[in-house]
């Protein structure tokens, strides 16, 4: 069996039972797995309509912020944090980023 990147990748994506999403550099989503829409209580369209930012606890936006400027400008490959989300229906969801 041959199946390319592309295919593996977004079998992977869809099928994966942890979130998955990709944001750009502004924090917009452009792309989220079925299990990042039922974590958070929106729909894909409503996502992506909305940034992570918008979504993130505010006591928690600068301890996301700094690690992906530094991913972003190459001075990281990863990072991992714990962070505070609000759900649509307004209650608080801790995740592991």
């Amino acid at each position: 069996m041959n199946l390319s990147t592309d295919v593996l990748f977004e079998n992977i994506f869809s099928h994966a039972h942890g979130g998955i999403a990709i944001v750009n550099a502004e924090g917009r989503w452009i792309k989220v797995n079925q299990s990042i829409i039922d974590l958070f209580g929106y729909s894909e369209k409503e996502l992506y309509q909305l940034s992570f930012q918008d979504i993130t606890h505010r006591d928690d936006l600068d301890l996301d912020l700094g690690p992906m400027h530094q991913l972003l400008e190459g001075k990281t490959e990863k990072y991992q944090i714990e962070k505070c989300y609000f759900h649509k229906k307004g209650h608080v969801i801790v995740a592991l980023l």
